[in-house]
C-alpha cells in the first residue's frame, strides 16, 4: 500500500527537543548572577553540615587510637562549623529579604519536615566541643557548654512547637509519610546523647549539677525514642497498606536508624556516667539503696537495652541500605545532573550514633567484633560524605537549590484547612483496595484527591509535582 503524503519520511532522524536544562545552556557566572540564592536556600541544606559532623563523631569514636585521629576529627569539626555558619547566614538573609517565602517554608510539605536539621547541626557542634574542646581548655568551657545545653533543649522544644502549629496543621498524604516525620523529635532525643557525655565533665566541677543533667538526659532520650517509635509505626502502616515507595525517596528512610542508634549510644554513656556520679551524690541512698549498686544496675541495663536497640538498627540498615546503594549506582551511571537528592545525606548522621556506640563497646567488651564494625561504619560514613559533598556541590554549581520560592498566603492556609474538615470520617479501606497508582497520587481516588487538594493549595503546582515524585 503506498505511503500517504501526510506520513513523515522514515529516513529522517527523530526531532530533538529545542529546550534544555538551564545549567546546560548557561555559564557558571550567569547562573551565579541569575540564581535566587537566598530565596531558594532551604532547610534541607543543613543536612550537609549535619553529615559533616557525623564524620567527626565517627572518627573520634574509633577505639584503636592512631596519631592523626584528633587532627582528622578536628578538621571535620571546623568544616561543620563553617558550613553551619554559611547555611545560617543564608537563612537569615532569606528571612530578611523574602519574609513571606521564609514563612511558607514552615508550611511546605517537602521543606518544613527538614527544619529540625538546624537543631541537629547544633547538636553535632556541641558534641565536638565536648569531645575535642574540653580536653584542650579549662573549666570555663564546661560551664559554657552547660549553659548551651539548656539553651539547646529550649530550642528543640520551640522547633517541635513551631512545626506542630504550622506544618502539622494539615494532614499528609499516606504516600508522603516516612521516617522524616521523626526529625521533629530528634533534637530533644539528641539532648539525651549530649547530656550523657556532658554530665561526666560537669561532675568534675559539681556532682549535683551533673546528676541533674544525667537525669534530664534520660528523660529527653526516652521522649525522642518512644515518640519516634510511634511515628515509625505510621510509616510501617504505609508499607503494609501501599506498595514500596519510589526509589528516589528510599534514601531518606535511613533516618529511621537514628532513633535506635543514638538511644543505644546515650544509654551506654549514661550507664558509664552513673558509676561516677551516683556514689558522689548518694543517689537513692535515702531509700536504703547503695548508690554504687544503683549505678551498676544502670550500667547493665544501659548496655543490655543498647544491644536491643542495635538489633532494630541493624534491621533498618539491612533493609534499606541495598535499595539506597542501588539508587547511588544509578546516579553514578547517569551522572549527578538532575539525579542527586539531598536525602542521601541520611546515609551519614543517622548511622553515626550506633557506630559511636560500637566504638565504646569495643573498649568494654572482650570482643573485637564491635571494633571492626566501628571501623567499617566510619569508612562507610566518610565515603558517603565524600559522595554527598560532590553531589551537593554539583547542585549548587548548576544553580539547583531545594528551597521552595512560593510566598505564604494566609487565605490559602484557611482554604486548605477548611478542605480537610471532612477527612476525619474516612478510613484506609478506600486506599487499601486500590492499585499502586495511589502512592504516586494518580487515579480517580476520592480520598487521595481530596487530601492532595487540601495540601497542594499551600504548595501550588510545584508542590503537586514534588508530591507525585516527578520533580
Amino acid at each position: 500500500m503506498p505511503e500517504s503524503s501526510l506520513d513523515p519520511p522514515k529516513d529522517l532522524p527523530p526531532a530533538k527537543s529545542t529546550t534544555s536544562a538551564p545549567y546546560k545552556t548557561t555559564t557558571f557566572k550567569q547562573r551565579s548572577r541569575e540564581t535566587e540564592w537566598s530565596k531558594r536556600w532551604g532547610w534541607n541544606l543543613y543536612t550537609t553540615a549535619m553529615g559533616t559532623g557525623a564524620v567527626m563523631v565517627c572518627v573520634h569514636s574509633i577505639p584503636y587510637h592512631f596519631k592523626g585521629q584528633p587532627a582528622i576529627a578536628t578538621v571535620f569539626f571546623i568544616l561543620d562549623i563553617l558550613i553551619f555558619s554559611i547555611c545560617t547566614t543564608m537563612t537569615i538573609i532569606r528571612a530578611i529579604k523574602h519574609p513571606l517565602v521564609f514563612r511558607h517554608s514552615f508550611y511546605d510539605q517537602t521543606e518544613a519536615p527538614w527544619l529540625p536539621t538546624f537543631n541537629l547541626t547544633i547538636a553535632t557542634i556541641l558534641i565536638g566541643m565536648i569531645e575535642l574542646g574540653i580536653p584542650k581548655t579549662g573549666p570555663w568551657l564546661i560551664v559554657t557548654l552547660e549553659v548551651l545545653y539548656w539553651i539547646y533543649i529550649f530550642l528543640g522544644a520551640c522547633t517541635a512547637l513551631i512545626l506542630q502549629n504550622t506544618f502539622r496543621l494539615l494532614p499528609r498524604p499516606l504516600h508522603l509519610i516516612g521516617p522524616v516525620e521523626c526529625l521533629e523529635c530528634f533534637p530533644l532525643m539528641l539532648a539525651g546523647s549530649i547530656g550523657s557525655m556532658l554530665c561526666v565533665e560537669v561532675n568534675k566541677l559539681d556532682s549535683g549539677r551533673a546528676l541533674t543533667i544525667l537525669l534530664i538526659a534520660i528523660v529527653c532520650q526516652g521522649l525522642g525514642f518512644w515518640m519516634s517509635l510511634i511515628k515509625l509505626s505510621s510509616w510501617m502502616l504505609h508499607h503494609i497498606v501501599l506498595p514500596r515507595a519510589p526509589s528516589k525517596t528510599l534514601p531518606s528512610y535511613m533516618i529511621a536508624a537514628g532513633a535506635p542508634g543514638f538511644t543505644a549510644f546515650a544509654l551506654v554513656n549514661i550507664g558509664n556516667a552513673s558509676v561516677e556520679i551516683f556514689p558522689a551524690t548518694g543517689f537513692l541512698k535515702g531509700q536504703g539503696i547503695d548508690p554504687m549498686l544503683a549505678a551498676q544496675v544502670f550500667a547493665v541495663i544501659g548496655n543490655w537495652f543498647g544491644l536491643l536497640c542495635v538489633g532494630m538498627y541493624v534491621w533498618i540498615v539491612m533493609i534499606f541500605l541495598g535499595w539506597g546503594l542501588l539508587r547511588i549506582v544509578d546516579m553514578i551511571r547517569h551522572g549527578y545532573l538532575g539525579k542527586y537528592e539531598l536525602s542521601l545525606w541520611a546515609f551519614s548522621f543517622p548511622l553515626s550514633g550506633a557506630i559511636a556506640c560500637w566504638g565504646q563497646w569495643a573498649e568494654f567488651f572482650p570482643s573485637k567484633a564491635f571494633g571492626i564494625l566501628n571501623i567499617i561504619g566510619t569508612v562507610f560514613v566518610f565515603l558517603m560524605w565524600l559522595f554527598n559533598s560532590i553531589g551537593t556541590l554539583t547542585l549548587l554549581y548548576n544553580g539547583i537549590l531545594p528551597g521552595v520560592p512560593k510566598e505564604f498566603v494566609p487565605s490559602e492556609l484557611n482554604t486548605a484547612y477548611d478542605l480537610t474538615e471532612d477527612l476525619t470520617g474516612l478510613d484506609l479501606d478506600e486506599i487499601r483496595n486500590q492499585g499502586p497508582d495511589v502512592e504516586r497520587g494518580e487515579g480517580d481516588i476520592t480520598f487521595n484527591s481530596r487530601l492532595s487538594t487540601a495540601v497542594n493549595s499551600l504548595n501550588g503546582e510545584a508542590g503537586v509535582t514534588r508530591m507525585r515524585g516527578r520533580g
